[in-house]
């Protein structure tokens, strides 16, 4: 209804009093234009809507509408509705351009000043599930992140937020995942630890496991090479201790890693599970069907993901990671392997360390495996103590973390007793002595032919710069 002026004792009619209703409710029949238009003083208290397909405007003068007087303005087609100041003033904090589904409220402040209170309809930038509606100078879509990643405030991001790789230490329970530590050297031939906590196991024929230095992926120093000397099918085998395991029974995890080839290779990452406490990483294993993934497909020396979602029994105390290739390789193919990564939930995220920097790294080695390597060709391993006898030492030597257990075996090279004096000996034995050791201080007992002084001191030392004493308390 149009604005009106009532008189004393004046009945209104049950049209009337609808009609009235629905504008005070900012509603009621609407004045459709279809070109542009120029208000006039009927025009108070109604809804104008505009229907056109082209430009349009409304002009607003002066001496027509009383202070408090509002019109109602809608646009419900394609073509832009511009309110212009004809003789009268218009302003809003909003525009006065308005597109298909917009509208307000002219609003009169006095006979010659309006301020237009713009609704307007905002039109979704989101095209994608996870998408973050944002502003920069307008709207703006933030397209999801990654999986696995984390949103962060960035300033220098146009919209002041920013998605970055989940890095935290303890997130990936593989140790040693970007192959970084080789305390054992840089080659085997299989079957045996070589790149620290990574068993490299040949499931067929013959090859060599090694330290790859240029073909790596981004981020990395090292990955592990293996080149077939005849057709064979090569694996990578961790075995994680009941310690670490106990936390993943009953649940879903994700292993990942990447990996390249000099051909098309398909390789399989999977997860095994023993109910026996610190299973060895050649026991016995139950494997484990994957919920999903765990396959890809190598085409060149260019990394790719490879990752498997895989459902742990609730009885599983130990857990072993495989990295192999699906099928045995040919005579002179070469495969790589990095990035190995086992953690929580369903999805594979940015790759991680353990403990998230090369020192912890190592530590976290040492704990299964130790190597105390010479300084030079001449220098000491051990700590001096008296011999026994003419034959043998009990001496001692501290690894610097406490070993995983006392250790179940040792290796050493180039090393003999000294007397810290000009009299060395050759060792006809060096064995582990558990009566006086704990995980922390190894008790060795060192043998020669002949020679000692009983009660004198001794110590081992190395006889060439190769020379090392290794302890290990692998599983």
């Amino acid at each position: 209804m149009a604005k009106q002026t009532f008189t004393t004792g004046q009945v209104l009619t049950a049209a009337q009093m609808t009609s009235l209703q629905q504008t005070a409710m900012g509603g009621g029949s609407p004045s459709t234009k279809t070109t542009s238009y120029v208000l006039t003083a009927a025009d108070a208290g109604t809804v104008i809507q505009m229907n056109s397909a082209s430009a349009t405007t409304i002009t607003v003068n002066t001496s027509l509408f009383a202070a408090g007087d509002t019109v109602q303005i809608q646009n419900i087609n394609t073509g832009v509705v511009t309110i212009t100041a004809g003789t009268a003033t218009v302003t809003s904090a909003g525009s006065l351009a308005l597109s298909q589904w917009d509208g307000g409220t002219l609003y009169f402040t006095t006979t010659s000043a309006a301020i237009f209170f713009e609704i307007t309809q905002t039109t979704s930038p989101l095209t994608t599930k996870g998408d973050l509606f944002t502003y920069s100078t307008t709207d703006a879509r933030l397209a999801v992140g990654t999986s696995g990643s984390v949103l962060v405030s960035d300033s220098s991001a146009a919209t002041g937020l920013n998605y970055i790789p989940t890095l935290f230490a303890g997130k990936n329970t593989l140790i040693n995942g970007d192959f970084s530590i080789w305390q054992r050297g840089t080659s085997s031939s299989g079957n045996a630890y070589i790149c620290d906590r990574w068993y490299s196991a040949l499931v067929s024929g013959t090859g060599t496991f090694a330290q790859e230095s240029t073909v790596v992926p981004t981020g990395s120093t090292y990955s592990m090479k293996f080149t077939a000397s005849a057709t064979a099918q090569p694996a990578l085998y961790q075995a994680i201790e009941t310690a670490n395991a106990i936390k993943f029974a009953g649940q879903t995890v994700t292993v990942s890693g990447v990996v390249a080839a000099s051909v098309s290779t398909g390789f399989t990452i999977d997860v095994q599970h023993s109910s026996s406490t610190d299973n060895g990483v050649t026991g016995t294993w139950t494997s484990i069907t994957a919920t999903s993934g765990g396959t890809a497909t190598a085409t060149s020396t260019t990394f790719v993901s490879i990752s498997g979602v895989y459902a742990i029994p609730s009885t599983a105390k130990s857990l072993r990671v495989r990295i192999f290739t699906t099928s045995t390789i040919a005579n002179g193919v070469i495969v790589y392997f990095d990035n190995a990564q086992l953690e929580l939930g369903s999805t594979a995220t940015t790759f991680q360390t353990a403990t998230g920097t090369i020192q912890g790294e190592l530590a976290a080695c040492q704990r299964y495996y130790w190597r105390d390597t010479a300084a030079g060709t001449v220098s000491y391993v051990t700590g001096f103590s008296p011999a026994a006898s003419t034959t043998g030492v009990y001496t001692f030597t501290r690894p610097p973390v406490n070993l995983r257990v006392f250790p179940t075996a040792l290796d050493y090279s180039a090393i003999v007793l000294d007397d810290g004096y000009s009299n060395n000996y050759a060792l006809t034995s060096l064995t582990l002595n558990s009566t006086y050791s704990s995980t922390n201080q190894i008790s060795l007992n060192a043998g020669v032919a002949s020679g000692l002084t009983s009660g004198r001191v001794y110590g081992l030392r190395s006889n060439a710069s190769t020379g090392y004493i290794g302890l290990s308390a692998e599983l």
